[in-house]
């Protein structure tokens, strides 16, 4: 059974390949409210408004990756070609925190316009002021990625808070989705290298118990917080990007004139 899983899994990133790997990118647990001493999973997914495709897990692709519960940090692992690509046990309550952050990647634009579309997309910015700023090239040219991801699930009443977990550019709620019921807004901050990051987009998708997704985006203020709105029965994914030139610590393709982080948070507000 092997070889057809691995033959899979092979297909699936094959497809995702390209331009798409410039979309969002996230964990989404197959539930976001679990009972305590059940194994349950999570997918890695890419995709676009809140709807993408199963990533499989391969070591090489895996920079850092574990959950938090209760004060204890456990690894996730997983075989390779293994989708989905996270299975996590549960056994007791409280607020269980997963990281996933990946190796860089590499995507090559080939053209001005999906460049200059992205960067609009995402809010960084003038693409051509930027570009020019920095005398680069014209198309060809590449741009190093990396995902750092999280999700929230609450194992039993969910009881705990997020908090930094010391990821490079990192989505930290300020409250608890699942316990602070009476609120009708998450205060999330976005940090960058310990440092709140002031005045970035941050793309909101809510997902409706129908499943129809909206969409729409905040900028953080100058403590990097933005207020989502939250509504009973519903799925969120948040999803921020910081372009920069390449830093060498990261970039290990000397071809790469820009470098983007893409920071992204599930959770799920518990229906009424």
């Amino acid at each position: 059974m092997l070889l057809p899983r691995l033959l899979l899994a092979c297909c699936i990133a094959f497809l995702a390949s390209g331009p798409a790997l410039c979309h969002e990118f996230w964990i989404e647990p197959h539930i976001f409210q679990v009972d305590p001493g059940v194994t349950f999973s999570a997918d890695l997914k890419n995709g676009q408004t809140f709807q993408g495709t199963e990533f499989a897990w391969f070591d090489s692709r895996v920079l850092r990756s574990e959950h938090h519960l209760n004060g204890t940090i456990t690894p996730n692992t997983g075989r390779a070609g293994d989708v989905p690509a996270l299975t996590l046990s549960a056994p007791t309550p409280g607020l269980m925190i997963i990281l996933h952050e990946t190796t860089q990647n590499v995507v090559t634009y080939r053209d001005w316009d999906t460049f200059a579309a992205f960067v609009t997309e995402k809010g960084l910015g003038d693409a051509r002021t930027l570009h020019d700023a920095r005398a680069l090239p014209a198309p060809p040219f590449k741009e190093g990625y990396t995902r750092l991801v999280k999700s929230l699930v609450a194992i039993g009443n969910g009881a705990g808070a997020d908090s930094h977990k010391g990821m490079e550019f990192e989505l930290v709620a300020l409250a608890n989705p699942y316990t602070d019921t009476k609120a009708t807004t998450l205060p999330v901050q976005l940090l960058y290298r310990n440092a709140p990051r002031a005045d970035t987009q941050v793309d909101i998708f809510e997902r409706a118990p129908d499943r129809t997704v909206t969409r729409h985006h905040l900028r953080t203020d100058a403590s990097g917080i933005v207020e989502v709105p939250l509504n009973p029965g519903h799925d969120y994914l948040l999803n921020a990007v910081i372009l920069r030139p390449p830093e060498q610590e990261r970039t290990k393709d000397t071809n790469i004139v820009w470098e983007t982080l893409w920071a992204s948070m599930t959770f799920s507000r518990p229906g009424t």
